[in-house]
């Protein structure tokens, strides 16, 4: 995976190209979820899925939307808040981000 930049094409890790498709996916099923049977046609024809696999994509993305009322995406974070069984607050952030990332959220 590769992109640009000012100097020229710039080698990405593989992590971050699988983070960005993984994104692009994510965000593709959230705007096709209100017809499932478009979502499971666009994951199979444009994404290579089987339909098993793609009943599956489309239904988690589909309960997470449902619960968090979006989906996570390269440009979108979500904060969700709960409190655990002892009563203590917790906060969880929920994005598809790399490694990298991620490390400096933690």
């Amino acid at each position: 995976m590769r992109r640009m930049c000012r100097s020229g094409w710039v080698k990405l890790p593989p992590e971050a190209g699988l983070s960005r498709l993984v994104s692009e996916v994510r965000e593709g099923i959230a705007q096709r979820t209100p017809d499932r049977d478009e979502c499971l046609k666009w994951l199979m024809e444009s994404v290579g899925l089987s339909l098993a696999a793609s009943e599956q994509a489309c239904e988690y993305i589909m309960e997470g939307k449902r619960v968090l009322g979006m989906v996570p995406t390269q440009s979108r974070v979500i904060a969700e808040r709960f409190f655990d069984e002892t009563g203590g607050m917790q906060l969880v952030l929920a994005r598809p981000f790399l490694r990298a990332d991620q490390q400096a959220w933690d």
